[in-house]
This record gives structure tokens, sequence and C-alpha cells, in this order.
């Protein structure tokens, strides 16, 4: 297993789930001329971190379908289960001597590169405490979770993630008002992306045109 620079989180990208209310594949909906999972990817690998992809629905296809490239893809068996699965099975797999992981659900594209780099640069100044994003008065993700935590991961079911293990701790808080829209409809898809196309116009490999740096 690959060795990193110690006191460096690793990028852990959550993009395993079905999409019900999209009736696709959520990682494969069309976002800035690629996918949200291009994207996603793209904006994590600005961070020159180990970039660690979990996907479950639609593989092999959402592999093959996305242009960007990650570090590692990573197969969720039981990804039906939610995204405590993708966080037990992710953290697992992620490489020794890191401090930590960036937990990155694919669906918040809004989610500038700037914060995701002051949450790295929160958990390399402070790498045993954990640190999460605030929007609308809610801690989310994105969201560091130290080695030290990793433990409590196996206790968590169904779509119980990062946030759960996050309360009543001395959490680092950082603001992004963007992280509170998540995608989880067309519409939403269409309100948050002026260069919305239909999904029957997507192109199999086609790279995101622009990466929102914040």
């Amino acid at each position: 297993m690959r060795e990193v620079k110690k006191r460096a989180p690793a990028v852990l990208i959550l993009a395993a789930g079905r999409g019900r209310r999209m009736g696709l594949t959520k990682a494969m909906a069309p976002w800035c001329g690629g996918t949200l999972l291009d994207d996603a990817i793209y904006r994590a690998c600005q961070l020159r971190l180990h970039v660690q992809v979990m996907v479950g629905a639609g593989f092999p296809l959402v592999r093959y379908r996305c242009a960007a490239v990650p570090t590692r893809w990573c197969r969720v068996p039981h990804w039906q289960e939610g995204m405590a699965a993708s966080l037990r099975d992710g953290v697992r797999r992620l490489p020794r001597g890191i401090s930590g992981v960036l937990v990155m659900p694919v669906d918040q594209p809004l989610v500038p590169v700037s914060h995701l780099k002051r949450l790295v640069e929160q958990a390399q100044a402070q790498p045993e405490r954990p640190a999460a994003t605030e929007a609308e008065g809610r801690i989310m993700a994105p969201a560091y979770l130290p080695v030290a935590l990793w433990r409590e991961l196996k206790g968590l079911q169904g779509d119980h993630g990062a946030r759960y293990l996050l309360r009543n701790r001395d959490t680092a808080v950082l603001p992004c008002q963007e992280a509170a829209a998540d995608i989880n409809t067309w519409q939403a898809l269409r309100q948050a992306d002026p260069e919305w196309v239909s999904p029957a116009d997507l192109p199999a490999r086609q790279c995101p045109r622009r990466i929102r740096r914040g």
C-alpha cells in the first residue's frame, strides 16, 4: 500500500448512491459539460492529495464515463446500505501514514476549491481535531475526520454520515454557504448550473469546462 507524507489527509469522494429522485446514478448527472463526479474529482485533485473515489450504483459504467482520474477507484460492495457503508469501506482502504480523511459528497458541486483548501489547512494545523463545514446553521460535509475517529465509523448505519460523528465534539467549523446546495433533483441541477444540458445530450467522455476555485 502506498505511503503518503505524514500529517497530510487524504480525500474520500462519496459517489456510490443511486440518486433515486433523479432516476439516474447521481455521479453521472450532467454538470458543466461533464458529470458531477468529473467535477468533484477535478476539485479534489487541486488539493494535491491522495484522492479515493467510492462508487457503487452504476458501476462500472460510472467509472468509464468519467473523464477525470483520481488516485484510486473503490467499489463499495454493500452500497445500497447508504453513506455509512461508503465511509466504513473507504477509510479501511486508504493509504497508511495519513492524518485523517477529507470527506466530499459528490452532490455538492458549488463548494469551491478555496473552501476545501481551508479545510485541509485546518487539518494540517490541528491533525487530531475534526473539522466540518457550516451552512445555514447546520454542520455538514465536506468534513475532516482524523484517524482517531475512524473506529466509531463501525457504528454508523444507513445514510448516517460524517456529521453524526462530529456532534458534541470540539470540531473546527468553517462556514461555506454553498455547501447547503446539494444536488438531489433535476430542478436543483438546473438552478445550480447555468450550462445545464439534457442527460440525452451528455457526451460519453467530456471534461468539465470550468472548475469552481472560489
